[in-house]
Formats: structure tokens, C-alpha cells, sequence
């Protein structure tokens, strides 16, 4: 007996319901006899923080800790695992801010200083109008000096949680520290025909040094076996 060839074992083994079905459909590709499903968008885990949660974190009107740490803002939206019950990690919460939001996370802040006080508005034109019709003899007789203040405290940069690409609006600055570590001043001058070779550095000379107090010296009832 010559052997079987493929199609002649497939139409012996094969029902005619299922022959049938598949040998009718048209010739048009692969997907044509076949049923399939939709390719699913969301592959993986599901997310334990969702879409609306993630808006509410980087939304200023919802989140008033945006300027602290992740820890600190999952343990104030009760952010939880729902198998475990425990706090989501840190690196949960940012995979969620990737997904739902445009790349938000802990960004540098940009700052602004104060602005001037009315006081020092005042003195400055009063300057600018007793002096700026002065001639240039005067001015090449004159040796300006300046300084500036510097506090490590007041210089530290804080971080926030925002979206991308809105580093400048109005909820998204701080406002410079006030100055309450160690103060550094740097001084320097400049006239018509030069200027200081280097920049002045110095501490603050009013601080004391307090001193304690000298121990008394020992007694005879000090001395025990």
C-alpha cells in the first residue's frame, strides 16, 4: 500500500463538520479561518494606583504634600496594596505616574527672592534722581563697594511633584528661605579706573564665644575608697 500523503490522512482523521468549515472559508490569510481575540493594551500586573490617584497627586488643589517625599505622600493618600493591605512602595507609585501622567515626578523647584520692600524702592530713587545728572568728573572721583550674603540654609533647593514641561507656573515656585544658618559675606569695590584683585571673604565678627565655666577644684569629701 503506497503511503499516505497529508491530505489524504487529514481527510480520513478529520471530521466533515470540521472539513468542511475550514476548506468553505475563503483563501484570505491566516486570520480568515481562525478566531481571534483583541490584543490586550495592558499587559502585565494590574496597577495598584490608579489613573484617578495619579491626577490627584500631581493636581496642587488635592495634594498639599507635593513638596515631601514619596513615602510621605503615600502614607497620606493611604495609598495600600490591594492583595496585601501594606503601603505601595515607592517604585509602584512612580511606574503609575509614568503610565497616567505626562513623566511627572519629584522635580527641582525653581525659586525667586523676595521682593523689594517699598522702603528700599524709595531710597533707590531718591538716589537715581539726586545723582543722575551728575557729570563724569564726578563719578571717576567716587570707589564703590558692595557685598553680598550668602546662607547655606537659604540657598538649599527643594524638590515637588509635577508634570513635565511645567516647571515655571505659579504653584510650581518657591520663594527663597530666610537666612538662619551661618552667614557668609563677601565684599568687594570698584572705581572709574580699576577694580579689587580679589573678592573679600569674612564671617560674621560679633559672635561670641561663650565660654564654660571653670570646675571647682576638688574637696577632701570628694575623695572616696
Amino acid at each position: 500500500m503506497p503511503p499516505q500523503t497529508r491530505a489524504q490522512y487529514y481527510r480520513e482523521t478529520t471530521p466533515p463538520s470540521t472539513q468542511r468549515r475550514e476548506f468553505d472559508t475563503p483563501k484570505k490569510g491566516s486570520p480568515a479561518i481562525r478566531h481571534t481575540r483583541k490584543r490586550s493594551q495592558n499587559l502585565g500586573p494590574r496597577f495598584q494606583v490608579s489613573k484617578k490617584q495619579c491626577k490627584d497627586l500631581v493636581n496642587p488643589e488635592t495634594n498639599p504634600v507635593r513638596d515631601q517625599q514619596y513615602e510621605a505622600q503615600i502614607a497620606h493618600f493611604d495609598l495600600r496594596n490591594s492583595n496585601t493591605g501594606k503601603l505601595i512602595s515607592t517604585d509602584t507609585l512612580r511606574r503609575g505616574l509614568r503610565r497616567y501622567t505626562k513623566n511627572a515626578k519629584r522635580y527641582k523647584q525653581a525659586y525667586v527672592s523676595k521682593e523689594l520692600s517699598q522702603a528700599n524702592l524709595k531710597t533707590r530713587e531718591e538716589y537715581g534722581q539726586k545723582y543722575g545728572d551728575k557729570p563724569i568728573e564726578f563719578w571717576i572721583t567716587n570707589i564703590y563697594t558692595d557685598e553680598v550674603h550668602i546662607d547655606p540654609s537659604s540657598q538649599a533647593q527643594g524638590s515637588i511633584l509635577r508634570e513635565e514641561g511645567i516647571r515655571t507656573n505659579p504653584e510650581n515656585i518657591q520663594q527663597r528661605r530666610k537666612k538662619t544658618g551661618v552667614e557668609l559675606h563677601i565684599a568687594g569695590w570698584v572705581s572709574w579706573y580699576g577694580k579689587c584683585e580679589k573678592l573679600e571673604f569674612y564671617i560674621d565678627e560679633h559672635i561670641e564665644v561663650i565660654k564654660p565655666k571653670m570646675s571647682r577644684k576638688p574637696q577632701k569629701n570628694d575623695i572616696r575608697d
